[in-house]
Parts: C-alpha cells; sequence; structure tokens
C-alpha cells in the first residue's frame, strides 16, 4: 500500500513505541508518558492530534487520600492492528486494543477495545459500522485518485466536485 512515514518508526521506537510494520503514516500525535505500552501495527494511519493516554490520571487523587496508595498508578497497554486508520484528534485510552481493518472517527474516545472490520466514532466511541457497511454506503461516492500526480488530483477533483454533496 502506498504510504509514506511522515515521521519515521525507527525515531518513535527510540522514545519506546512498539512497531510491528513499517508502512506506517504518523503525524503530530502524542504517545504520552509511556510510549512504550504502546504497539502500533503494519500500514497504520495516525492523523495529526491523535492521543495514546497509557495511564488513568484519577490515580493522583487516591494517592492524596491514602497514605497506604501514595505511590500507585494506573496504566495499561494500548495495541493497534494492522490495516487501521486513526482519526484527526482522537484519544485512545489505557487498557483499549485495536483491532485489524478498523476506522476510528475523527475526535472519538476510544474507551473500549475494538473488534476487527469495525467502525467506531463518538465520545465514547462506539461502534457505528462494519468496514463491509462502510464500503457499501460509500461504494458509489469513491473515487480513484492516488495514482494521478498532484495537479491531475486538483484539476479532477475541481471538475468533478462542483455540484457533489458529501453523504456520510
Amino acid at each position: 500500500m502506498g504510504f509514506k512515514e511522515k515521521k519515521s518508526p525507527k525515531i518513535l521506537g527510540g522514545v519506546g513505541v512498539s512497531f510491528k510494520g513499517k508502512a506506517t503514516l504518523i503525524q503530530g500525535c502524542d504517545f504520552g508518558t509511556e510510549p512504550y505500552l504502546v504497539e502500533i501495527g503494519d500500514r497504520v494511519r495516525v492523523n495529526n492530534g491523535v492521543r495514546f493516554v497509557t495511564h488513568d490520571g484519577g490515580a493522583w487523587v487516591v494517592r492524596n487520600m491514602y497514605p497506604e496508595l501514595k505511590d500507585v498508578d494506573l496504566v495499561g497497554r494500548i495495541s493497534v492492528g494492522d490495516n487501521v486508520h486513526i482519526g484527526t484528534g482522537a484519544m485512545i485510552m489505557p487498557g483499549v486494543s485495536i483491532g485489524n481493518n478498523c476506522i476510528i472517527g475523527c475526535g472519538s474516545i476510544v474507551t473500549h477495545s475494538v473488534p476487527d472490520n469495525s467502525v467506531v466514532a463518538g465520545i465514547p466511541a462506539r461502534r457505528i459500522e462494519s468496514i463491509a457497511d462502510y464500503i457499501s454506503k460509500h461504494s458509489e461516492a469513491f473515487i480513484h485518485t492516488k495514482n494521478l500526480s498532484p495537479e491531475e488530483k486538483k484539476r479532477y477533483l475541481q471538475e468533478s466536485l462542483k455540484n457533489y454533496e458529501y453523504k456520510r
């Protein structure tokens, strides 16, 4: 697949993020204070503003209330399967596992694991459809532009979308 590495997994791996694959697109995201608890699969796209939160900050309150718990943390691993898109501004919470072939909607807060072949969105994120449903719903709107040059794509889109209304 034609993914480009915006931020090298080698560099991110240096801060502890584990990568299972090579073709990954990571753009301006935050892997939090325990990046070594995050595992990213192959062909994963992570958009700007995505946050991987591996700890529950609520432990701070408990530490201040109970002396016997003054040194506790509450953390969890996060794993992302293969062929996943995580939309702009999404937040992935501790203990979440995202399956293969998934789409995470922009701005979603993912608090529970996501099964394979799912589209999830919302706060908290809920499964809204399967990948098969997503394809069926958008099949007439898909346009084949990935092999066009930037100038060809621009011309094509400007002409093709003059009277087009995007349907969700």
